[in-house]
């Protein structure tokens, strides 16, 4: 018996591929109408849209929830200068009184107004410091939402090659 050098066992060469290749190798044929093409595209749109409504809504929600942790930053930052202020009164109103009415203990004029101006520095330094961090953070947020922005540019590119 003499078998071909590139077939060994004898068997005939296929001339078709396997069964389960067969399949995909034949293109489907679609029975549907321009309509029902066209109603589908339609429906695949409209669901495409709600769901990126739904993206934009989550993601602004997200961005406002940051922003206004920020702004509570700077709403406490404020009360604490304001508290500052209030300390620095007090410091003021002391070493005036003191100043006034300090007798022979120097120590003790000193201490009456020292005492709430460093603390009125202090707490002033505290709420500058908040304010400052919460005005950075709020210069680098956008409310604008990036990632729905981004996806909406790449449904518009597969609607436009659904439609060719």
């Amino acid at each position: 018996m003499v078998t071909e050098r590139n077939n060994p066992m004898g068997t005939p060469p296929r001339t078709e591929p396997p069964p389960g290749v067969q399949n995909r190798l034949r293109p489907e044929i679609d029975n549907r109408s321009a309509g029902d093409l066209a109603r589908e595209l339609t429906e695949q749109a409209g669901s495409l849209i709600r769901q990126e409504l739904r993206l934009a809504r989550l993601e602004i929600t997200e961005k406002i929830s940051s922003m206004s942790r920020h702004i509570a930053y700077i709403a406490i930052g404020a009360l604490l200068g304001y508290a500052a202020l209030l300390a620095l009164v007090q410091a003021a109103i002391n070493g005036l009184g003191a100043g006034i009415w300090h007798g022979n203990n120097a120590w003790i004029w000193l201490a009456v107004w020292l005492a709430p101006l460093a603390i009125g520095l202090i707490i002033a330094a505290v709420g500058y410091a908040l304010i400052q961090k919460g005005i950075s953070t709020l210069k680098k947020d956008s409310i604008v939402p990036e990632k729905t922005l981004e996806t909406m540019r790449e449904n518009k590119q597969w609607l436009e090659n659904q439609i060719k």
